[in-house]
């Protein structure tokens, strides 16, 4: 399957992930309230802190390694179950240090069991992110696909479920993506017996490539984390879980804008691993100016009727999110572009230099949001956003001009081929939509 296909493919589940996500949002919104949904973000924000500072970018590492065909499959499915256990048993030991030291600070605007009930979605997590790097690797998009978007998928359906049948609240909420992450983890480790049936293998050489690849991108890993979500950690803790309630919606809406350029960024990584540098710079430097403008016009169509999507996503009481999600949309919008020429800088294994700007950005964006939140409150984390995204596109376009010493206009600007080429992939679609093959 080639990129424009597979692509295609990751951006339906996407859309179907997106629109059962969507009616469970509204559905949640309504019955929860700004209070209830702020509290549930921060339920749901907090393992996934741990999970993004303790995964070590294995998952990546095990896509470019698989592609190299130096390692049999079973030899990946022991060594990242071995890592999975390891890794598993000390986030959560971890979780529970920091939370008997800094209790009264980082985690004051939530009850503890809330929190502990909503850890254990953190070995589940670790778990369907390295199996699922695994599908990916070998090239299985669609099972790729379908375990990463399974939870979406269900979501739904429980949300109503207990509604109707017994009572949502936030607590209820968290429960349900417990049980969502569990039957994803069983799928996930049935298909990984079926691609890798024989005896599962530790192997230390392995292990160690793992661990070294992963580490260096994982300091850009957490900076991406700490960019995209560490603003409303901080609403949290400096304002209050009402202000999150807002700002959750307002985020929510905008990063709809990303489900594109993640659709393609996801097959663009095993696909250019395969290719040589020109090749795989040819294929970037396309993908990124088609996906900027793509998403800067549904940006545009975001913006005009931002007003009527938190109507109807939370009701008149979740209008205060209007602003912020008006602010959050320039920076979005370049950050889909950083998206897909970052695999450049993977591809030329720039990852070190990468991971310390990324960090620099990360480090700018809690400095702004230190200064702007006790400001201008939630529009202040939004403003702080943006302002990153930009810094980062940026200096993207810079290192792509210096670096690489080639003109920057034919990775923003489309082509008159590339809308032949959208053309063409939007008819395909119906040919390769839910074609799984073992």
């Amino acid at each position: 399957m080639d990129i424009a296909k597979s692509s295609i493919q990751t951006f339906i589940f996407k859309v179907a992930a997106l629109f059962m996500a969507t009616v469970s949002g509204i559905i949640s919104t309504r019955l929860l309230g700004p209070d209830g949904k702020g509290l549930l973000a921060l339920a749901l924000l907090y393992p996934s802190l741990f999970f993004v500072f303790g995964h070590l970018n294995i998952g990546f590492a095990t896509v470019f390694r698989i592609g190299e065909k130096k390692f049999k499959k079973e030899e990946f499915a022991g060594t990242l179950f071995l890592l999975f256990v390891i890794f598993s048993v000390a986030l959560i030991g971890i979780f529970f240090s920091t939370y008997a030291i800094f209790q009264n600070n980082l985690y004051k605007n939530i009850p503890f069991y809330f929190l502990a009930i909503g850890m254990l979605m953190l070995p589940l997590q670790i778990f369907l992110y390295f199996f699922s790097s695994f599908l990916q690797g070998i090239g299985k998009i669609f099972w790729f696909n379908f375990v990463n978007h399974l939870p979406r998928l269900l979501l739904p359906l429980l949300v109503i479920s207990f509604w109707f049948f017994y009572r949502y609240t936030a607590f209820e909420g968290v429960i349900i993506n417990i049980i969502i992450y569990v039957l994803s983890a069983i799928l996930i480790f049935i298909l990984i017996a079926h691609f890798a049936p024989q005896k599962w293998k530790i192997n230390k050489s392995l292990l160690k490539q793992l661990l070294t690849d992963g580490s260096k991108l994982h300091l850009g890993t957490i900076a991406t984390f700490t960019i995209s979500r560490i603003d409303q950690i901080m609403i949290g803790i400096m304002l209050n879980v009402t202000s999150l309630g807002y700002y959750a919606v307002a985020t929510a809406i905008a990063e709809l804008l990303w489900f594109m350029s993640s659709a393609v960024e996801l097959v663009l990584y095993p696909k250019t691993s395969e290719e040589g540098l020109d090749e795989a710079e040819e294929r970037i430097k396309r993908s990124s100016r088609i996906i900027l403008f793509l998403t800067f016009c549904e940006g545009i169509i975001m913006a005009l009727v931002a007003k009527y999507l938190i109507l109807i996503y939370g009701g008149k009481i979740f209008l205060p999110a209007i602003i912020p999600l008006i602010i959050l949309l320039p920076g979005i919008i370049l950050s889909s572009h950083s998206q897909i020429i970052s695999v450049l800088w993977v591809k030329k294994r720039w990852l070190l230099s990468i991971s310390i700007f990324s960090i620099i950005n990360a480090l700018l964006n809690v400095l702004l949001n230190l200064i702007l939140i006790p400001r201008l409150g939630i529009n202040g984390a939004a403003l702080a956003t943006t302002i990153t995204y930009s810094v980062i596109f940026i200096f993207y376009l810079f290192l792509y001009r210096v670096a690489i010493k080639k003109p920057i206009l034919p990775i923003i600007i489309p082509q008159k081929n590339d809308l032949l080429k959208i053309k063409n992939s939007s008819i395909d679609f119906l040919k390769i939509f839910l074609k799984p093959k073992l």
